[in-house]
């Protein structure tokens, strides 16, 4: 596949990791609503955290390819698939963050405490977009487009 060196999985493996961490960040925030009043009675605050199970998953099994790609350990038929795979999981992770972000609109705020809450929730939310973005981009500049559109085509609608 075009550029696929090392560096370029080092540099999306580091760009997975800079999702996580913004994942793991705003799936702490918006756990921890589950115990303010003012969020917790609100229906939508669970199908905000089942997004949430969804794209920590991706996110994570993408990382795992990831990581076995940069071991090495493998023949070029388990690494294309891996590739694949790891297209999949981004475009999937993606799917449930937009889902997400949708329940995160629709969550009622009733006072200035509760905006304080949105707005650390949205900010980890954009990070963890616009680095899972990057190495999406990334990606998909460095395989040929029948490579990204068989990864497109695993994805499960």
């Amino acid at each position: 596949m075009a550029e696929a060196t090392d560096s370029l999985w080092q540099r999306l493996y580091r760009r997975v990791q800079s999702a996580l961490y913004a994942e793991q960040v705003f799936c702490s925030i918006t756990s921890e609503m589950n115990y303010l009043p003012n969020f917790a009675r609100q229906p939508v605050l669970r199908s905000l955290h089942a997004e949430n199970y969804e794209s920590s998953y991706h996110l994570n099994t993408a990382a795992g390819n990831l990581v076995r790609i940069l071991a090495g350990a493998h023949s070029q038929r388990q690494q294309r698939r891996l590739v694949l795979m790891t297209i999949e999981c981004f475009i999937e992770a993606r799917e449930h963050m937009d889902k997400a972000a949708g329940y995160l609109r629709r969550l009622e705020v009733t006072d200035k405490r509760d905006r304080a809450w949105i707005d650390a929730a949205w900010h980890w939310h954009e990070q963890r977009v616009r680095w899972l973005t990057k190495a999406m981009r990334r990606l998909q500049a460095s395989v040929p487009e029948s490579v990204w559109q068989e990864g497109v085509g695993l994805v499960k609608s």
